[in-house]
């Protein structure tokens, strides 16, 4: 039985392969997602991209969360064509895989426009919740613009990382936008955004102009000692690499150093330091080390 579920698997792979040497997509001229709480714990997605796909192609993206209600739909020239969209598992990864069916092969651009629910980007801490997420894509892309939209019953806090472009109302929505510029293919990307429910209209505004003074602090601060205390609203170093861990559980070394932006050297005497005071587990693996929560188990 174990030797069949392997053949299975493997021809799942290869499935997934060939629909990648299919895709025309090489690269993803702009990308742009928008995240918006519905309530805290489930958001809504948008992700709304230009690409040349052509007909039976496919497009595939990892996903690290429970998705659900996926729709998928391509525009051009003013027309819109109907993708189909599947949510595919291979050896406990999620991918979401686009592929057009019955579309003439235009030889353009095409705009595509993906829709679907969220759970598990959001955890509870004391009297907020801390949403969090990490991007990847295997393409390389153009431009990258990343937004959570806050309907007014909830509030901006501290931590909020890294220090958005913009914070503004639209109605009765706070948009916090990140931009990104260019991406290099599987390039991550990672946000925090601290929030809470909201009890009155305006409440949301020092804490909005609060958290950019704390980024614009915390930035002052880059590269000075671990040892000097945190000003009060800026996220801590160590907070930060919790914070990864609790939303990948797992991450190796050389991944917390793309992810984070800190050098090895500093990555490394925080590490230590935290390894001493019983906040992580490191274990050796090749060439870097492996890091997890104290009751995480690698299998």
């Amino acid at each position: 039985m174990q030797g069949r579920e392997l053949v299975l698997i493997f021809l799942a792979l290869l499935l997934m392969l060939i629909s990648l040497s299919q895709a025309k997509c090489q690269e993803i001229s702009y990308l742009s997602i928008s995240i918006k709480m519905i309530s805290p714990e489930e958001v809504e997605e948008v992700v709304e991209f230009s690409a040349e796909i052509g007909n039976s192609s496919s497009i595939i993206f990892p996903i690290s969360y429970d998705v659900s209600d996926l729709q998928a739909e391509a525009y051009y020239d003013e027309e819109s064509f109907p993708l189909k969209v599947r949510l595919e598992n291979v050896r406990g990864k999620n991918f979401i895989v686009l592929t057009a069916k019955n579309i003439s092969d235009k030889g353009g651009v095409m705009k595509i426009k993906l829709v679907f629910r969220a759970r598990g980007m959001i955890e509870r801490a004391s009297d907020k919740y801390i949403f969090s997420q990490s991007f990847s894509v295997p393409y390389d892309v153009g431009n990258m613009t990343v937004s959570v939209v806050l309907p007014s019953k909830f509030s901006i806090l501290s931590p909020i990382y890294p220090s958005p472009e913009t914070i503004s109302t639209v109605g009765k929505e706070v948009v916090v936008v990140w931009s990104y510029g260019p991406v290099k293919a599987k390039q991550e990307k990672f946000l925090i955004l601290g929030f809470r429910e909201n009890y009155s209209r305006f409440f949301w505004v020092p804490y909005a102009v609060l958290s950019l003074i704390a980024s614009f602090i915390a930035g002052l601060f880059v590269g000075r000692k671990i040892s000097k205390p945190s000003k009060p609203g800026v996220l801590a170093d160590e907070e930060r690499i919790l914070q990864v861990l609790r939303n990948r559980k797992t991450v190796t070394q050389a991944e917390l150093v793309q992810i984070l932006g800190f050098s090895k050297a500093k990555l490394s005497k925080l590490l230590n330091q935290m390894e001493k005071e019983g906040l992580i587990r490191r274990e050796k693996y090749k060439k870097t080390f492996i890091i997890s929560l104290p009751d995480r188990e690698h299998t």
